[in-house]
């Protein structure tokens, strides 16, 4: 994908995109002065010359190159449908932008309704089952199958309901969405009023441990990408490209240094493999998470 560079001035924002954030603004700025841009806007353009770009995402970065007073801007182009414009800005939004659950939920079976009514839209991708969507969507926006079914259940709650949660400050918490979405639509809005009053939940099992190594994974997944985006944005150039090189070389073997080099650090016990109860319960659930792989079962190598 070739980088071409864009017209400030000649990029429109479309409808429904988030408001800015002048903090987020301010710190793009503060961080482009030092180290640059680091990732491209993403542009719709047209062959029609009459037709503007328009943005699919990016909005902080374009503002932030107005408030620097850029002429010109990095930007990935991209002649699109309104399908796949809006799911290259879903899939933008899911490793970048702070969502609640309710938000991302939303986003994800929006991103999976839109390949399945798009065939063509994804390469690979030919339409048929339910189930096949959630495979699509799980592998393309990089998340979990099981990820994929709850999105599909709290994307399904009433709007009347969704506004309750929210009012309720519920719309953050999977576990008491999910106990919305199971309700029938018109008791929705009750079970939010029930939902809201009850404490949340701090263990979701007997043994004392509050979550499943499958669900640390996905908490720990979808964490990642939200610190990996502000990470890359303060890093300096020299500093990006080395870490660069480290993680390109063998990424397992360099994830699997840099999480035990961080948990030695902080002093964080690492996981080992006395979560068999844990594991248990997913099995029970039908939700079995599998060995762990050969990477994450090797003592980690003493430093040069």
């Amino acid at each position: 994908m070739k980088i071409e560079q864009v017209i400030v001035s000649a990029v429109v924002v479309p409808d429904g995109h988030r408001d800015v954030d002048p903090a987020v603004v301010d710190g793009l700025v503060e961080s482009i002065k030092r180290v640059g841009l680091l990732s491209p806007i993403l542009v719709r353009v047209s062959e029609d010359d009459n037709v503007p770009d328009i943005l699919i995402a990016g909005r902080h970065r374009l503002e932030a190159a107005k408030r620097l007073g850029w002429d010109l801007i990095d930007g990935y182009c991209f002649a699109v449908n309104d399908a796949q414009a809006r799911m290259r800005e879903i899939t933008e939004n899911l490793h970048r932008s702070e969502l609640t659950v309710l938000e991302r939920s939303e986003q994800i079976e929006e991103w999976r309704t839109l390949c399945q009514q798009n065939p063509s839209a994804q390469v690979g991708h030919s339409g048929g089952s339910p189930q096949r969507g959630v495979s699509q969507a799980a592998k393309e926006l990089g998340v979990s199958r099981q990820e994929v079914e709850r999105a599909e259940k709290i994307a399904s709650i009433t709007p009347a309901a969704k506004d309750a949660a929210k009012e309720a400050g519920i719309d953050d918490n999977q576990s008491k969405l999910l106990q919305v979405a199971a309700a029938e639509p018109e008791k929705q809005i009750e079970a939010v009023k029930q939902a809201a009053k009850r404490p949340a939940r701090k263990t979701a099992n007997t043994n004392g441990k509050a979550l499943s190594r499958k669900q640390r994974r996905e908490n720990a997944a979808a964490e990642g990408r939200r610190l990996a985006s502000r990470l890359v944005d303060q890093l300096d150039r020299d500093t990006a490209h080395a870490l660069h090189k480290f993680l390109e070389a063998d990424v397992g073997d360099s994830v699997f240094v840099l999480a035990r080099t961080l948990g030695c650090k902080l002093g964080i016990d690492q996981e080992d493999d006395d979560d068999q109860e844990d594991d248990d319960v997913d099995a029970a659930e039908g939700n079995d998470p599998g060995p762990l792989p050969d990477i994450l079962r090797r003592e980690p190598e003493a430093a040069p």
